[in-house]
């Protein structure tokens, strides 16, 4: 059975929005005696294993605005990069954006206007 697209997206959607409380279980799991500890980084594995450029664009989303997530402007430029090269416009937008604000990098107006030229 093939997995469409979108439902790849709302799967790492999920995943995010459940962020908050894999990471309050696994802390709480953590001051437990014998506890093992874990990195609760599911949420971050999963973006990842997607390769999807929307679902990496819409996790830089998150990280840059702190939704679900802790907020990460590096984190959300490493996100936007990484879908821009794979063409996605929205993420070439934001990482224009940041380049302009100085948001996660040193800004620099000339890396800005070239991002969506490969730059």
């Amino acid at each position: 059975m093939a997995i469409s697209k979108m439902q790849r997206i709302l799967f790492a959607l999920m995943l995010l929005v459940a962020y908050p409380v894999i990471a309050e279980t696994a802390a709480r799991d953590e001051t437990l005696p014998g506890a093992v500890k874990e990195s609760p980084q599911p949420v971050y594995r999963a973006a990842k294993e997607a390769r999807d450029p929307d679902v990496m664009y819409l996790t830089g989303l998150m990280f840059d605005r702190g939704e679900s997530v802790p907020r990460d402007q590096e984190e959300a430029f490493r996100r936007y990069a990484l879908a821009a090269e794979a063409g996605q416009p929205d993420a070439m937008n934001g990482l224009g954006l940041m380049y302009a604000s100085g948001r996660g990098v040193p800004q620099d107006f000339s890396e800005a206007m070239n991002v969506d030229q490969g730059g």
